[in-house]
């Protein structure tokens, strides 16, 4: 819902994880099957889904601009300004990948 309410909201995907599940009916879901389609669900309509190396490529570009004295970029220009896992941060809405 971070995003009806204009807030970008990243989730890291190889750091989120499931388990297990048995349904109503009895049937069982591995992990993997359910994690997946949860993430897919999130993606593009609540949350930009992303890897961590995804995220540590923007952080360690922030970190540098920082170093090297060059302006930061404006907010909300760089996915890392959005990418902690499970915050919402704001800034504009993510755009699909």
């Amino acid at each position: 819902m971070a995003a009806n309410l204009g807030f970008g909201a990243t989730v890291v995907s190889d750091a989120t994880a499931t388990h297990d599940r048995r349904g109503a009916d009895g049937e069982h879901h591995p992990a993997e099957l359910v994690h997946r389609p949860a993430l897919a669900s999130l993606h593009g309509e609540f949350a930009s889904v992303r890897r961590a190396a995804e995220v540590m490529a923007g952080s360690a570009h922030l970190a540098a601009s920082s170093r090297s004295g060059a302006p930061a970029p404006a907010f909300g220009q760089l996915p890392a300004q959005r990418a902690l896992a499970s915050e919402m941060v704001v800034g504009p809405r993510p755009e699909p990948m």
